[in-house]
């Protein structure tokens, strides 16, 4: 299922390849979104399920976020700046 969802995504978010040639700005771009949707993937998934729910997004209720910082894991934050950082070596695709 993961590796299948992670194709899919990856393959998605190249599609727009088809319709502009390939450049390494692009690229960064295209890997930024990629990267923002996985953190957006990851927060949905707690609120959204009733299991968990936005109350339960919290350090302790979430055994396998092991490291928190604030109120998120720590890896979002690390996410974030990824997801920003190539998103703004790839700003100048779009015109």
């Amino acid at each position: 299922y993961h590796v299948f969802m992670i194709l899919f995504l990856v393959a998605m978010m190249h599609l727009p390849l088809f319709f502009v040639s390939w450049s390494w700005r692009l690229e960064s771009l295209l890997i930024g979104f990629y990267v923002g949707v996985l953190l957006l993937e990851d927060f949905l998934w707690f609120v959204l399920n009733p299991y968990y729910g936005i109350k339960s997004f919290r350090r302790g209720k979430i055994w396998w976020h092991k490291h928190w910082w604030g109120p998120v894991p720590s890896f979002y934050w690390i996410l974030i700046i990824i997801a920003v950082v190539l998103i703004y070596f790839g700003r100048t695709v779009i015109k």
